[in-house]
């Protein structure tokens, strides 16, 4: 587990973090980062190089994206299930909020947009995207087969991003509401 971090983009400088749950995503938000991961981790550092405040969530769910809304944090991830946590106070507490148990649940992605969290994951027996407001209520938006889901990369300029494997290809599409997509071109065989 490593994490790197450059003050102009060019050279960058490695760190082991020495710890045994890995972080999968970090977010810079107002005043300081927030790294989520492995086996429930969840930190914040006002510096990126001490992580003063961590806490788990008490599962061994790994978390695999964070995003913020205006007032907001959530992470997402799951093992079996879909798994979210929400902070009101910038990372500091959480509140666990589990939901959907299939084999394969998992959610992957989250962008904020348009007044909405999104998250995509996998599933095996029900939708593998949720739209919610406050990140305690996630509302289905989006089913698809298992190994053929929208895979979202980020969001820019109000749309959102994202690939989809199908068995004839792969391609990349834009969305303003996670619901309807738009293809945009399709990729490559060798870039996928």
């Amino acid at each position: 587990d490593t994490i790197s971090w450059s003050e102009e983009g060019i050279i960058w400088n490695h760190e082991e973090t020495l710890h045994d749950y890995h972080l999968q995503d970090i977010i810079f938000w107002k005043d300081r980062f927030i790294g989520v991961g492995k086996g429930g981790r969840r930190v914040v550092s006002l510096d990126g190089v001490s992580w003063s405040i961590e806490n788990f969530s008490g599962n061994p769910d790994p978390y695999f994206a964070v995003a913020h809304s205006e007032d907001l944090l959530i992470a997402v991830g799951g093992e079996d299930r879909y798994y979210a946590s929400v902070s009101e106070d910038r990372g500091q507490s959480w509140v666990n909020v589990p939901f959907g148990q299939c084999s394969g649940d998992g959610l992957r992605s989250l962008v904020y947009i348009n007044g909405s969290f999104v998250a995509q994951g996998t599933s095996t027996c029900h939708h593998n995207m949720h739209q919610s407001n406050d990140g305690f209520l996630w509302l289905p938006v989006a089913e698809t087969a298992p190994f053929e889901q929208y895979v979202i990369l980020g969001t820019i300029q109000d749309l959102a991003i994202a690939y989809r494997t199908q068995p004839i290809g792969t391609a990349l599409y834009s969305s303003t509401d996670a619901k309807n997509w738009n293809k945009l071109m399709d990729l490559p065989d060798e870039v996928v």
